[in-house]
């Protein structure tokens, strides 16, 4: 599903200078994004963003890469802005839970000064999942480089996809998503996607769920 254009020849579309930009909710990443920042974004070409476009069909497995590989310039403004370290696996896992809980609750979103508060709640909340950190740190360096960039890539193109879908609704598509995204944070971390819940104020909270289907 294409939700940004990716082409390099539309100089005209791009939406702003991002550095200039106040940075109000997480949406105002996409929008303000440049023709010049999206066409770096796509020739820092990521293994990852390979391997997640594959889950899409074969005509759209290039796009996809595409946006894959724009989430992932996304993610490393949102370090900037939030000051975390580079390649912190807490401030990915952030974003995943985030662009997981808006797709489960139609496009629900917090404000963006609250996701420093979000940060923390999401760290706390994995120091008490103590053996996916501890297989985390005895990971490979490769492999903590490729799970942090699926979950940068999965929680911002979630996000992405959920804008397109509030202004074109397309159910089959939203349910190919969440089946999509259950299966790796099932896999992952061990989290049913209906046991998150976000607060306007930042307060993550992890509920213990049976399986479900959808």
């Amino acid at each position: 599903m294409n939700t940004l254009n990716t082409s390099e020849s539309n100089p005209g579309e791009a939406k702003g200078n991002y550095s200039q930009a106040v940075y109000r909710d997480h949406e105002s990443l996409f929008n303000e994004l440049t023709e010049q920042e999206i066409k770096s974004a796509v020739r820092k070409k990521s293994s990852t963003a390979t391997k997640l476009a594959r889950n899409a069909p074969q005509p759209h497995r290039g796009e996809m890469e595409k946006l894959f590989n724009i989430s992932l310039f996304i993610h490393q403004r949102f370090e900037e802005i939030h000051k975390l370290p580079q390649k912190d696996i807490h401030g990915a896992i952030t974003i995943f839970l985030y662009g997981i809980w808006s797709i489960y609750n139609q496009g629900a979103t917090i404000p963006g000064k609250q996701f420093d508060k979000l940060v923390k709640q999401t760290r706390d909340t994995m120091r008490e999942r103590a053996e996916f950190l501890k297989e985390y740190e005895k990971s490979t360096s490769g492999n903590r480089t490729a799970l942090y960039e699926t979950f940068a890539m999965v929680g911002n193109w979630l996000l992405m996809i959920q804008h397109h879908l509030t202004s074109q609704p397309d159910e089959t598509a939203l349910n190919n998503v969440k089946i999509m995204v259950r299966e790796i944070i099932t896999r992952s971390l061990k989290i049913e996607p209906e046991s998150i819940s976000i607060s306007q104020e930042g307060e993550l909270t992890i509920t213990e769920q049976s399986h479900t289907t959808q």
